[in-house]
């Protein structure tokens, strides 16, 4: 059985920085995908499988960090993508 830790700031706070940069990886990877950039892609590849261990052994250990993550994966999503233009949905 996993004990859960009383939440710990510094710990949700990490846990947000990593769900914002998997999140903008995730968005370079797939565009790097798309447009065929074969070295881009493969090092966005790598660097997305150390950051998602690295939430999930956090989020085993603390399940409240899921949250954090949760919320560091919208705002890199919001922020990791390039417009192609002005106007936002």
């Amino acid at each position: 059985m996993v004990s859960v830790e009383i939440m710990n700031p510094t710990s949700l706070i990490l846990c947000f920085i990593a769900g914002v940069a998997a999140d903008i990886g995730w968005a370079r990877y797939i565009s790097s995908i798309a447009s065929g950039r074969r070295l881009s892609a493969s090092c966005w590849s790598a660097a997305l499988t150390v950051l998602g261990l690295v939430v999930a052994y956090w989020a085993v250990n603390n399940p409240v960090t899921i949250l954090a993550s949760a919320a560091g994966a919208f705002v890199g999503t919001y922020f990791g993508m390039e417009d192609d233009d002005d106007t936002t949905t």
